[in-house]
């Protein structure tokens, strides 16, 4: 996906046809991201968005068969979330 929320066609993002858009994004960042239009789209297109304010870290491990995606506040959730 394009770097900070880029203004990428949407007609380009259809083509790739993306699983899953990782937004690395600080919290509360002064700059307003994530762009609110950019992950519409990026719904749109089918991606399941994972933010890094939201998710905290995420670690995507690629392998010959599959890819696995963990985030660090699911990993270890505070007893009182789950």
């Amino acid at each position: 996906m394009p770097h900070d929320g880029g203004r990428a066609s949407a007609e380009f993002i259809q083509a790739m046809a993306p699983r899953r858009a990782v937004v690395p994004v600080g919290h509360r960042n002064r700059f307003g991201h994530p762009n609110r239009e950019v992950l519409e789209r990026d719904r749109a297109a089918g991606a399941q968005i994972l933010r890094a304010d939201l998710d905290g870290a995420v670690l995507v491990r690629l392998a010959a068969t599959r890819i696995e995606v963990q985030t660090e506040r699911r990993r270890r959730a505070r007893y009182w979330l789950q």
